[in-house]
């Protein structure tokens, strides 16, 4: 990841401000409260948000202001991003306001949590960080120095969760917390399962009792089923006699109201075919009048085409942007030319070899460079002629290519015209086509239909009428049997379901205590792993883990500090939880009781210590060529800031960005942005 370039609006001491980020060592330069740490923080904001503990909105808005912005544009490899988050003041409150992010030129609006989603994305950050400070980037990227310090003096088991965090390997305190709990759930359910079964020996005996009763119901409902077969099957036959005689009589009111339709069919039929036939009289009409106004319309020819004076003009065109364009670059040559020796004459020491530039050197370069330029301008009147010319035939072009399009657009007019007459004319030809079909298909119609008349009044000649009461009264009288004989089944089965129902609840209840006895089992073999084998397996797994971030963290801590400091009589060390042990000739020494240069030294090789651990446990992250340091040289005598810049070389990185008020690191970084603050606003010193 490599910075670009950040736009503050309203944020803290800034009202609006730009900075760019060249892709080098850059310092932040200024004095103590003149803005350096804004910038940071606005770039932190601009990437993760507001975030409880670290970046506020009351912090970062201006006093007095409403609303504010961060624009930070950044670059991963060859893909170019840009992000965007506002602020803006509700009641007393400051909350997150507008944002978006530009992709590779595409731009997408988005949440603030949406933006941190993305951005962790972007940045390959694990997910579960989402809803949580970004300690990956605090430790890699950006730690206020004050903060770094505060690690160092807590105390151990802080230290120790604040670098399970960092790491990403709290996840084995949090199972071992996690399975203590449970442990304690499991002897819980262990004691309410116990006291759930104590009924078992109770309701397996009830349930030998339901099924003797159950066998009672079942012998009673066998004996009213084969009655009830018989007094159905007289129904049936009954019913089916009604249902022959319904058909018929169903069948006659079918042939009435068919011959009826038919009839209304046949009328509507003759004042169908009447209205076609006027129809085609009018569109014969309307036919012979577009003949005759088709006749009227007249096109005429054009000699030059359009085409061919538009490529002439095209031609033209591009000679004179051309042109134009070599006189723009012999104009910019003359200039520099001139530039360059104005240079070169008011010029009295060399900067590259440092050696006083004599007068006669100084002549012969002038009378070279007035020659380049003579030159340069001779070619510069020729272009202007050439240009003057091509203009003037651009423009004879344009004024036929206009008379040429007005006599083309009349004719195009004239010849849509000729076209929607004809198109109008097919039309109506088509449907006078339709029309007559239809006619004919009316008629053809109308036959079929007369036939049809016939034969239904033939078919009702045959049909006689039926008298169903008799039928039905009867059919009445053997379902009402059948009824009596269904409710008396029915309530046997009634009776005999609820013993079914009684007896099932026995055995869910039996088999669920079994069941219950079994689980209780389980989860006893369950509570006896998890305290046994699984949590003292967590503790060494973490122990294991740790041991090996302490080797690889207590090497490069060393390093860092041996080449801070360059005190053979002062050595460091880490002990098991990550406390810096200092010894001094031979004598081991409280922290506190260290001087600030040496302070600053612990802190800063803690801090690059973190740096290059996480990013070689974490080999996909995107932030690994950037490094942010806040004040890092707080205390530090002149031969330790000449320290800093080995330590600077020796991180190779592709940006590091330093903000310190200390005037001689300017002098070995390739950087610097100077801050200026006056009248309570922070600007950039050009």
């Amino acid at each position: 990841m490599l910075l670009k370039k950040i736009n503050l609006q309203n944020i803290r001491s800034y009202i609006e401000q730009e900075i760019d980020f060249p892709e080098t060592t850059s310092m932040l330069s200024g004095d103590i409260g003149s803005g350096k740490s804004t910038i940071l923080l606005a770039f932190e904001f601009a990437l993760f948000g507001l975030t409880r503990g670290s970046v506020s909105g009351e912090s970062l808005l201006r006093k007095g202001t409403n609303k504010g912005s961060v624009t930070l544009d950044f670059s991963i490899g060859n893909k170019e991003y840009v992000i965007k988050r506002g602020l803006k003041r509700v009641a007393d409150k400051v909350n997150q306001d507008f944002g978006f992010i530009i992709e590779n030129g595409v731009k997408t609006d988005a949440t603030a949590v949406e933006l941190k989603s993305k951005i962790l994305s972007i940045l390959n950050y694990p997910d579960d960080i989402l809803n949580k400070k970004s300690l990956i980037f605090r430790y890699t990227v950006y730690t206020p120095q004050e903060e770094m310090k505060n690690i160092l003096f807590e105390d151990a088991q802080s230290r120790l969760d604040t670098l399970r965090k960092v790491f990403s390997i709290d996840k084995y305190k949090r199972i071992q917390e996690n399975s203590a709990q449970y442990t304690r759930q499991i002897r819980s359910d262990m004691r309410s399962l116990s006291t759930s079964i104590e009924s078992l020996t109770d309701c397996q005996s009830k349930i030998k009792s339901k099924d003797d009763e159950l066998k009672s119901k079942d012998n009673e409902i066998n004996r009213i089923k084969p009655e009830l077969d018989v007094f159905r099957e007289a129904f049936t036959e009954q019913k089916q006699r009604v249902e022959a005689l319904e058909k018929k009589i169903e069948m006659r009111r079918r042939l009435e109201n068919s011959l009826s339709l038919c009839k209304n069919e046949i009328k509507n039929l003759s004042e169908r075919k009447g209205i076609m036939s006027k129809d085609i009289t009018i569109i014969e009409d309307e036919i012979k009048l577009l003949n005759e106004q088709s006749k009227i319309i007249q096109i005429k020819p054009v000699k030059k085409s359009s085409k061919d004076i538009q490529e002439h003009i095209s031609e033209k065109d591009m000679k004179c942007q051309h042109l134009i364009k070599e006189l723009s670059k012999l104009e910019a040559q003359a200039s520099m030319s001139k530039n360059e020796m104005n240079n070169i004459l008011n010029l009295d020491i060399c900067p590259t070899c440092k050696q006083s530039v004599v007068n006669y050197h100084k002549e012969n370069i002038k009378r070279d460079m007035s020659t380049k330029i003579i030159s340069i301008q001779s070619s510069v009147q020729k272009i202007k002629a050439d240009l003057n010319f091509e203009s003037q035939s651009l423009n004879l072009f344009r004024k036929d290519l206009e008379e040429i399009r007005i006599h083309e657009e009349n004719n195009r007019i004239n010849n849509e015209k000729q076209k929607q007459i004809e198109i109008r004319i097919n039309e109506k030809e088509k449907r006078k086509l339709l029309l007559i079909t239809g006619l004919n298909d009316l008629k053809e119609k109308e036959f079929h239909l007369n036939e049809q008349k016939s034969d239904f009044e033939e078919k009702l000649i045959g049909t006689p009428l039926i008298d169903m009461h008799s039928e039905k009264e009867l059919m009445l009288n053997k379902q009402q049997k059948v009824h009596k004989k269904e409710m008396e089944l029915l309530s046997a089965e009634k009776e005999k379901e609820s013993v079914e129902s009684l007896l099932s609840q026995l055995k869910k209840q039996v088999e669920s205590m079994l069941k219950t006895q079994e689980n209780l089992r389980k989860i006893k073999s369950y509570h006896d792993w998890l305290e046994g084998l699984f949590i003292p397996l967590m503790t060494t797994m973490e122990k294991h883990v740790f041991s090996q971030v302490h080797s690889e963290f207590n090497i490069f801590f060393q390093e860092w500090f041996s080449m801070l400091l360059e005190d053979e009589n002062v050595s460091v060390r880490l002990d098991d939880s990550f406390t810096p042990i200092v010894i001094q000739n031979g004598y081991e020494i409280a922290l506190h009781d260290l001087s600030g240069g040496e302070k600053t030294s612990l802190a800063l090789a803690y801090r690059l210590s973190l740096n290059k651990v996480i990013n070689n446990m974490m080999t996909d992250i995107e932030t690994k060529d950037l490094l942010i340091l806040d004040e890092p040289t707080d205390g530090f005598s002149a031969s330790q800031l000449d320290k800093l810049r080995e330590v600077l070389d020796q991180l190779n990185l592709s940006q590091i960005i330093i903000v310190s008020h200390e005037s001689k690191i300017e002098s070995f970084v390739r950087h610097v942005i100077k801050v200026h603050k006056e009248e309570h606003v922070s600007r950039i010193c050009v």
